[in-house]
């Protein structure tokens, strides 16, 4: 489930001396994120960008498909139909 948030609404926070931020509350409901979600961050073009491991796992799956497939499957059965046709 892809949750979309409305990109002009912006939310400040201070980075503590420990180097912490706290994600408002309304930010994070509005991103879906739940207390004990873990996260990644990553720099994207000069930007910090959060998403949940969740998340991070749907864009992959939407990028190299469905990660419980097996590659080396699908080789042996194309090479099983290529034998076949010889």
């Amino acid at each position: 489930m892809s949750t979309v948030i409305d990109t002009a609404r912006s939310f400040d926070s201070t980075v503590n001396a420990q180097g912490r931020v706290v994600l408002p509350a309304e930010l994070r409901r509005l991103a879906g994120i739940k207390p004990g979600d873990r996260v990644s961050m990553r720099l994207e073009d000069g930007q910090v960008v959060i998403r949940t491991l969740r998340q991070v796992g749907d864009l992959m799956h939407a990028k190299y498909g469905d990660p419980k497939r097996s590659m080396a499957d699908e080789l042996i059965a194309e090479r099983r139909v290529a034998a076949a046709v010889e």
